[in-house]
């Protein structure tokens, strides 16, 4: 298995490797690295996923090339964290999911991170950046929760401190996202076992100091706040006021329309299931019956 998974990371690598200097989106990815360009302005911007990635990769030259073979990096090191932290996590005596090795669970998770490029452009995008959060954050929390009744509690402190501050800039990428995963990491803090609630409201501190802390930094080296958010609502009321599919009406229509296809699958799922097992034992009688004469 691991050499399979090994080959099969090789050639799908190469082949992104292969394209990074050729084909060229005009639609999204274009639209996405206009606004990487120093000349570009705009007085309201719904995205400003590209401000963070300025003001991070600043350091580079953010052409085409440059773009793509940052989003590749932050695969391979979102994929890295979050094996590390789910290894960690299964090394709990209570905790037993899977028989790999660290190599082939490695292999596993960072083909499915490398999937994305069947669906979004090469280059980094606001898509690409909501990915890594959401991996690396989940890698830190499962490695927070290693060996769950360690008394050396105070190791929580980084891990959690770092999401914060992940989530923090996933505001300015992905709002629903944010929303999301914010949620979902004061929902599994409160629901933690062998803690006391004083400490689980310390967990919550250091998780909304790390927000703090990167609502800070992008105040101070990126854009003021309230300029962002200003652009962002007025960007905001002008694309709900178009047919554009993004109205709060929109949403709840395609909710729907998910829910409906997710139900579908789900019992056809079911179906197939059932008559799976119904197949096999009905082999596995007709079997018995034939070894017995």
């Amino acid at each position: 298995m691991k050499y399979f998974l090994f080959l099969i990371t090789i050639i799908i690598t190469a082949i992104i490797l292969w394209g990074m200097n050729r084909g060229f989106d005009i639609s999204d990815e274009g639209f996405y690295l206009l606004h990487y360009q120093d000349s570009y302005y705009a007085p309201f911007d719904i995205h400003l996923f590209y401000k963070i990635v300025k003001w991070v990769f600043g350091f580079v030259d953010l052409t085409i090339i440059n773009l793509r073979v940052i989003r590749l990096i932050l695969i391979f090191l979102s994929g890295t964290i979050f094996t590390i932290g789910l290894m960690e996590w299964t090394k709990d005596k209570r905790v037993s999911v899977t028989n790999m090795n660290n190599a082939s669970v490695f292999l596993f998770i960072l083909l499915g991170c490398l999937i994305s490029y069947g669906m979004f452009p090469q280059s980094l995008s606001y898509d690409s950046m909501n990915s890594f959060i959401f991996i690396t954050s989940a890698g830190l929390f499962f490695y927070a929760m290693r060996d769950y009744d360690n008394q050396n509690k105070i190791r929580y402190f980084i891990p959690f401190f770092i999401i914060g501050f992940l989530l923090s800039l996933q505001v300015f990428i992905k709002v629903p996202s944010f929303l999301l995963l914010f949620v979902s990491y004061i929902v599994l803090i409160l629901l933690m076992r062998g803690f006391s609630p004083g400490y689980k409201v310390l967990l919550l501190l250091i998780l909304f100091s790390g927000f703090a802390a990167g609502l800070i930094l992008y105040n101070y080296f990126v854009e003021n706040i309230l300029i962002s958010y200003n652009g962002f609502r007025s960007a905001q009321f002008i694309v709900q006021s178009l047919d554009s599919g993004y109205k709060y009406s929109d949403l709840f229509i395609n909710i729907l329309r998910a829910s409906w296809q997710i139900g579908i699958l789900i019992i056809i799922s079911l179906i197939l299931s059932g008559l799976f097992f119904i197949l096999r034992r009905a082999f596995r009688t007709s079997g018995n019956k034939f070894l017995s004469g």
